[in-house]
């Protein structure tokens, strides 16, 4: 069985809950799937009876096969997805089973593109602290960032001098 792997910052047991609750729609008995092909079957009447009206039976024969490419190539492989919390909090990665292939693939796809937005956004436009970066505090990363630049002093007392005389000389100009 094939396996995902899905980024993810500090919500790990809230990504591994949500597919725990996928797996019970899509398998905890045939309600799902006999609402699926309750829906299937009344869109290929729809298409046949429409096609009849044009008089293109074709029309029909494509619907079927679109309906059975896309239950067949999205709902029916299961594979495995590996939730891994890119936090440094998150622990051991976590595995999820029988996820539908669809919702696997575009989950993966779209957490790497944001795992990988986020580290190149970290790289180009990092701080001097490191601890200082979302993968480290969240969506608290700016604010806290913000606190600690507004608190920053110098240390050296000319240095301090010389700051606040360039700065009241501008002053004075304007």
């Amino acid at each position: 069985m094939t396996s995902f792997d899905i980024y993810c910052f500090f919500n790990a047991a809230e990504m591994e809950a949500i597919f725990h609750a996928v797996v019970l729609v899509f398998g905890a008995g045939d309600d799902f799937e006999t609402l699926l092909k309750l829906v299937a079957l009344m869109g290929l009447f729809i298409a046949v009876c429409y096609g009849f009206l044009r008089a293109r039976a074709e029309e029909a024969g494509v619907y079927l096969l679109a309906i059975a490419l896309f239950y067949g190539g999205l709902f029916l492989p299961r594979v495995t997805v590996n939730i891994q919390d890119m936090s440094g909090m998150g622990g051991a990665v976590r595995t999820v089973d029988n996820i539908p292939l669809g919702l696997a693939f575009f989950a993966s796809f779209t957490s790497k593109i944001g795992y990988w937005l986020t580290d190149r956004f970290e790289t180009m436009f990092s701080l001097p602290d490191p601890s200082l970066n979302f993968s480290q505090h969240g969506l608290m990363a700016g604010a806290r960032t913000l606190r600690l630049s507004q608190t920053a002093n110098l240390p050296d007392p000319l240095m301090l001098q010389d700051f606040t005389t360039v700065h009241a000389d501008r002053k004075l100009s304007m």
